[in-house]
């Protein structure tokens, strides 16, 4: 008779498949690619996480929670709005280079149609409106403390942040410090709060 079967780390196999699927996308991980990262068997796999979608629908889940924490940690971190939100950012796109320069698993998973699936359009989604609940959050708080104008369109502009932030993503796996070369005049913007109420 077999034996029992062999215990794991359940969050870790998903942190490594979160890994698998940020370097490689969806499209580019085969089932073996995953096995191999998380060390598991095709039967535990199937049994603990469902098939490939279902579980690349965990690890998108588990990323994006990643990222909205330290995201929020960054903007309730000492210092101005500016500093504030220049530092959130960019320790995005430190993490984007810390793994060559994978990109977005965002921005990566819309480059190659994930809007056309419902379920991951729906994750996706709820990643942009988090983040946008935050950027509003926070630049509301501004406008009470004066550190923005009254009549700043604040959402507005934290859809302008959120926009340009995922294109210097996409486009930063081909050039690695376009960031740090755009966050200057990115900061000016919001600290002359361009976008304000008509």
């Amino acid at each position: 008779m077999p034996g029992p079967p062999k215990q794991f780390d359940r969050e870790e196999a998903l942190s490594r498949a979160v890994r698998v699927f940020w370097e490689q996308g969806y499209l580019g991980t085969s089932i073996e690619d995953l096995l191999e990262a998380m060390e598991l068997s095709r039967s535990s796999m199937y049994a603990t996480f469902g098939d490939k979608k279902a579980l690349f629908l965990e690890a998108l889940q588990v990323w994006i929670d990643e990222q909205i924490a330290q995201f929020v940690e960054a903007l309730r971190g000492p210092g101005s709005l500016i500093e504030r939100i220049g530092r959130a950012f960019q320790q995005r796109h430190d993490a984007q280079k810390a793994l060559g320069n994978a990109g977005c698993l965002f921005g990566n998973t819309i480059a190659e149609g994930g809007m056309q699936d419902p379920e991951m359009a729906r994750v996706l989604e709820t990643f942009v409106r988090r983040g946008e609940r935050i950027l509003v959050s926070t630049f509301e708080d501004a406008v009470r403390s004066g550190e923005l104008p009254k009549g700043t369109d604040v959402h507005a502009l934290a859809l302008f942040l959120i926009t340009v932030s995922q294109g210097a993503l996409l486009l930063g796996q081909g050039r690695p410090h376009l960031f740090e070369q755009m966050a200057p005049s990115l900061m000016r913007v919001i600290g002359s709060a361009a976008f304000t109420e008509s």
